[in-house]
């Protein structure tokens, strides 16, 4: 499985990948198949402007962002939840927790999701979630592109 920012450079990544695979089967005199399960994963699409209402809302919490060029958070994950964003309007946030520098999927990690401050921050996630959904409800040019494309 490759992952790559967008799709185009997932393509230009496979290319790549294939042509490992076909070197080291000239090498040692091998060959292989590559068997696809399952789909691929796309690139993220936010949308910019439910977006806005989020970090409005996050800020309001000391919340900050690194944000890329067109002021999204900048990608940091593979999800499928990227599949989804192609065909409605969707964010995909994510809540930092203090973690004393560990990353996902190592124990330290884990451990420092059962506390106080991590709950907090679950907590005031789902607050500002819950706050964005109000204000893009209230919000009537976006709700109204957004049934828009819900009824297409």
């Amino acid at each position: 499985m490759c992952r790559s920012i967008n799709i185009e450079r997932l393509n230009e990544l496979r290319v790549r990948v294939d042509k490992c695979f076909q070197a080291a089967t000239l090498a040692t005199d091998t060959s292989y198949e590559i068997e696809v399960l399952g789909h691929e994963f796309t690139h993220m699409i936010s949308d910019g402007d439910i977006l806005k209402h989020y970090r409005t809302n996050a800020e309001r919490f000391g919340r900050t962002f690194e944000l890329d060029d067109e002021g999204a958070a900048k990608p940091t994950i593979s999800t499928d939840m990227a599949n989804v964003s192609l065909v409605t309007p969707s964010i995909h946030p994510l809540i930092k927790i203090e973690t004393n520098g560990a990353i996902n999927h190592q124990p330290e990690f884990t451990a420092s999701c059962i506390t106080p401050s991590a709950d907090q921050a679950v907590l005031e996630g789902a607050m500002i979630m819950a706050m964005t959904a109000v204000d893009t409800a209230l919000d009537v040019p976006l709700r109204t592109r957004l049934l828009e494309r819900i009824t297409r």
